[in-house]
């Protein structure tokens, strides 16, 4: 259902996206997706017309949700700390039940999303474990924000990259990131610069993880 889908023109986009939303969006509404036609018009909507309209439509950004750049901004140790907590448990659960360092899924969470669980990336990536939404769908995932279904299911999504990947973890890293398809294309880590970085940020973490632990 659209939720008041507003079409703009793109001057002074942004000031205009925050009148028509404040305006025109029920106060249930807790997000609203921005996408923006070819010739320059914007639309706010409560669903992904992209997957409808594939190239008519650029994915612009979620109203209402902090995009997870922003999440991760000027975090302080004791911050970071802080936002993990809640978490530990539920992640020591599913990390156990599937077989993987608990150290490693939380690795994952804190490159994805800084361990918030409304983030939302520039792609349309959702939650703590940044599921996009045709993978929590195949997931049966209803609500990617719900912390602890998005842990469930990141952490079995992972699980199974491990598998198809012989538990190689730079390669099922690789894959969370760029997606099986591409992995098996190259035959291990793609020569692209952001999966590359995701990859070595997410085990220089878990590398973190496994120092702080040896010294206690």
């Amino acid at each position: 259902m659209i939720i008041g889908a507003i079409h703009i023109k793109k001057t002074s986009v942004r000031a205009l996206i925050i009148l028509c939303l404040s305006a025109c969006l029920p106060v249930q509404a807790s997000n609203a997706f921005v996408y923006e036609e070819q010739d320059g018009t914007v639309w706010l909507t409560n669903f992904h017309p992209k997957t409808l309209y594939k190239n008519k439509y650029t994915y612009r950004g979620t109203y209402g949700r902090s995009a997870t750049k922003q999440s991760c901004r000027k975090l302080t140790l004791a911050e970071q700390r802080q936002r993990e907590r809640p978490y530990e448990r539920v992640i020591d659960i599913y990390a156990n039940q599937y077989g993987i360092s608990p150290w490693l899924i939380k690795s994952i969470i804190w490159t994805e999303s800084c361990f918030d669980s409304n983030a939302v990336s520039r792609v349309g990536a959702e939650g703590l474990m940044q599921l996009m939404p045709g993978t929590a769908k195949e997931l049966g995932v209803k609500n990617s924000f719900d912390p602890i279904a998005n842990i469930q299911s990141g952490v079995l999504y992972f699980s199974g990259l491990l598998k198809r990947f012989d538990q190689n973890v730079r390669f099922a890293l690789a894959a969370y990131n760029a997606g099986p398809g591409t992995v098996s294309k190259y035959g291990g880590v793609p020569p692209y610069k952001e999966t590359q970085q995701y990859v070595s940020k997410v085990l220089n973490k878990y590398r973190g993880y496994v120092k702080q632990a040896a010294s206690r």
